[in-house]
């Protein structure tokens, strides 16, 4: 319930505001967000606030789910979290990737990290596993990205694009 509801409120924000389009602007080239009029440090400054609310909900979701906190955990998350988000389509140079993109990565790393639990996979060839994968899909990553990034943004007339519409990356027909 509270997953589907983040992925949808994340989803509409990345997609249909002014925010979301300037997030995807300072991802792909800050100096030209900036020179765009894209307020860079404080759309940065809203993007940790948001990860700090997420992590927050993340440690209280997992706090509350194996009945007790403690300091070590989520100890080696970052990398599933990293894995996740290249597996789903992110890049490393940024302004390319999605909400369901990273869900479908996020989903992707805990089937296999369950099937490696099941399978009886000693911890320290798990974490080779998911770190070998962070890297085939980093490796990856630069040709999928240039293909699809063509179709993402499509052409743009010039009396829609301007410094006052928020459409951080106007290409002009």
């Amino acid at each position: 319930m509270i997953l589907s509801v983040l992925v949808l409120a994340h989803g509409l924000i990345t997609r249909r505001t002014v925010f979301g389009r300037h997030v995807y602007a300072i991802g792909g080239n800050l100096a030209a967000a900036r020179l765009s009029g894209v307020k860079a440090r404080a759309v940065t400054f809203w993007i940790f606030v948001n990860m700090g609310f997420l992590a927050g909900i993340a440690g209280v979701i997992y706090s509350a789910r194996s009945n007790g906190a403690q300091p070590a955990a989520g100890t080696m998350f970052e990398l599933d979290a990293i894995a996740a988000a290249f597996i789903g389509g992110a890049a490393v140079t940024g302004g390319v990737g999605t909400v369901v993109g990273a869900l479908v990565g996020g989903l992707i790393m805990a089937v296999m990290s369950n099937g490696m639990q099941l399978m009886g996979v000693d911890q320290s060839m798990q974490s080779v596993v998911r770190g070998w994968c962070c890297w085939r899909s980093r490796s990856t990553s630069g040709t999928s990205a240039a293909r699809a990034a063509p179709g993402r943004n499509p052409p743009v007339s010039r009396e829609r694009c301007g410094r006052n519409t928020g459409r951080a990356q106007c290409r002009y027909e």
